[in-house]
């Protein structure tokens, strides 16, 4: 697994940066040989998320470009992190970068409700209107988060012609950053092999299995609830949702 940081803080994207936070943006060209590497045609999945700058987005749609075109089997899963129900946090041309750039690449999209509302310009107050907002980004297969349903939250899986929700109870005093894992969670498991239905069930149940050993704390406990990210069997249930 290689990571490339777009960013360097010692606080999380989300949060932002109190007084005395010594932050540093990476330049949108490091790393600088990246492309030339002998083992990039090995590559099997591709995610992006936070964003320190919109010029980072074209840096990154050339590393996608490099992989893909060693390994078009490679999965790219573009979590277009820039925003949430409080509105957006990422530097202004950051979501516009990701639209432009990024998502004309993505296999797997992954937005919050409110970033599928903004790149979509549709909005989405239920699991009907996330699927119908889905279909519009041109990805074929989308991974929505957050979306109300009733008095749960549904994540929800949109392909071109299906679509499926895994609902959970609402849950307050939850750590940041269960979007991101949930992204990561599920390119793994589609990268592995499983269909798109069978990785929304299981990355969802670990997700809240990690939740579950977090509330109440100021941070997802990922060291203390590993074991949950790998061999939590208790998939939540899926059901089929309808368009309208």
């Amino acid at each position: 697994t290689i990571f490339l940081p777009t960013r360097f803080t010692v606080r999380s994207a989300r949060t932002g940066c109190s007084s005395g936070c010594r932050t540093r943006r990476v330049s949108p060209r490091w790393p600088p040989h990246l492309t030339p590497i002998r083992w990039a045609g090995r590559v099997r999945g591709v995610i992006t998320g936070y964003l320190g700058a919109a010029a980072q987005a074209s840096a990154a749609a050339r590393i996608v470009t490099h992989v893909k075109a060693l390994n078009p089997a490679a999965l790219y899963l573009c979590d277009p992190v820039f925003g949430d129900d409080d509105g957006a946090y990422a530097k202004p041309g950051v979501a516009e970068a990701i639209a432009r750039d990024l998502l004309p690449l993505a296999d797997i999209a992954a937005p919050n409700r409110f970033e599928l509302s903004s790149l979509s310009s549709q909005r989405v107050e239920s699991p009907a209107d996330a699927v119908r907002a889905a279909r519009l980004l041109g990805v074929r297969e989308v991974v929505v988060t957050s979306v109300p349903d009733g008095a749960r939250i549904a994540n929800i899986v949109v392909t071109p012609s299906q679509a499926w929700r895994c609902s959970v109870e609402r849950e307050t005093h939850v750590p940041h950053g269960t979007g991101d894992l949930l992204s990561a969670l599920y390119l793994a498991l589609r990268v592995e092999g499983h269909s798109p239905v069978d990785a929304l069930a299981a990355s969802v149940s670990r997700v809240q299995a990690v939740i579950r050993a977090s509330l109440g704390r100021d941070e997802l406990q990922l060291i203390a609830a590993q074991d949950c990210l790998v061999q939590e069997k208790n998939s939540l249930p899926v059901e089929t949702v309808q368009a309208g």
